[in-house]
This record gives C-alpha cells, structure tokens and sequence, in this order.
C-alpha cells in the first residue's frame, strides 16, 4: 500500500501537478485520483450488471449512483483482505506459492473493480499461463477461454477496433460513435454477456485455488 501511495505523491510533487483544481478549473490530481479509484462500467465487471439494468431503465439513476458511490471502493479492502488471506493460504515460501498468492489477489481485484478494461484484464493471463505451464496443464483451456473473452470484450468495447485507425483515418472517431449509437443496445447486451463469461471463468479459478489453499498455522 505504501509504495503506490509514495510514489504517486512523489510524481505529482515533482511535476508540480495541483492536488485541489482552483475555482473553475478541473482535472486536479485529487479529482483525477478519486475519478479513478471508483470508476465503473463495462466491459468485464460484475457491476456491469447494475449497469446494464440501468440502461434497461430496470435500476433508476438515483439507485445506481447512490449504489456505486460506495461500492466503487470495495475493491480497495477487497484486495487488501485477499492478500492477507493470500499469506494465511499459500505464503510467499516457493514459487508456486507466490503465484498462488499473485493470484488470488489478481482475481480478487478483476471482481470486485468497478470496471475492469483490456489493461486490467489481461494482468491475469501471464500469472495463469505460469500456473498451467508449471503445475496445472489442464488449466490451459481456462487460458484459452479467458484469452479469447477479453480479446472479443475488447473489439466489442472498442467498437470493431475502428479508432485505432484515426492516425490514419482521421474520421474513424466519428464512424465509430455513428455506428455505437446504431447498435447500442445490441452492443450493451454483447458487452453484459461478455462480462459475465470472463467473471465466471475468474469465479471458477479462485473456487479451484481455494481448493489448494494450505493453511499455515498463523493468523491473519
């Protein structure tokens, strides 16, 4: 906890960044921090299903932001209890144990985050391609699927990966909100099925480490 905590007040010190925006201004560090730490959407969430109620007008705006307004930050003692469950379960003792501990932090984080993009989920494949290459080869489908989930999660996201051509095609921002605001409710329905299979897949994993935990004999 300490060392992302330090280092992001070093960065923002040292590049002079203002912590609180002056009257009329926006996008202080404060604001950007907080902004971040409970951000939420799809795709790849459990909380995409509040979201996906929401724009079914299912779940009223007042409900999923009074909602949200905590449960953005459950992450946060989420994880810090995963990795003290992680020391009392595995232990840092051999390199099976560390990537058992990485985790079942790592899926703690993918679950509980309010939203979880590409960049986020992908943190789980190398530590699961570790697992199934060294001790579990039969978890290599797992990898598979879940590879195959946020790759499909990120063309739906990023709508057919049309932006990544506006260095060339200098119109392809407006193509892709033209073609977003045609498919909407398709596309949010896409994005709620595809959120829904990658937390499965991570339920099952952290059911299936559970299974492994060896209890140490100390507590937390």
């Amino acid at each position: 906890l300490a060392i992302p905590v330090l280092a992001t007040v070093v960065a923002v010190t040292l590049a002079g960044w203002p912590w609180v925006p002056p009257p009329g201004a926006v996008g202080a560090v404060a604001q950007t921090l907080t902004s971040t730490l409970s951000k939420y959407g799809f795709p790849l969430s459990l909380w995409g299903t509040l979201l996906y109620l929401n724009t079914l007008n299912v779940v009223s705006n007042s409900t999923f932001s009074s909602i949200l307004s905590w449960g953005g930050y459950l992450w946060i003692p989420a994880v810090a209890i995963a990795s003290l469950l992680a020391r009392r379960w595995f232990g840092f003792g051999d390199d099976r144990s560390v990537v058992q501990s990485m985790l079942l932090v790592t899926l703690t984080f993918l679950l509980v985050r309010g939203q979880v993009n590409e960049q986020y989920a992908i943190y789980l494949l190398p530590l699961l391609l570790i697992d199934a290459a060294l001790w579990s080869p039969k978890r290599m489908r797992l990898f598979y699927a879940v590879s195959v989930v946020i790759i499909v999660a990120t063309v739906t996201n990023n709508f057919l990966l049309i932006r990544f051509l506006a260095p060339a095609y200098p119109n392809a921002l407006t193509l892709e909100a033209q073609l977003i605001a045609s498919t909407g409710p398709l596309r949010n329905a896409a994005l709620y099925v595809e959120g829904l299979a990658f937390c499965g897949l991570n339920i099952w994993y952290m059911a299936a480490l559970i299974k492994e935990r060896r209890p140490r004999g100390y507590g937390l």
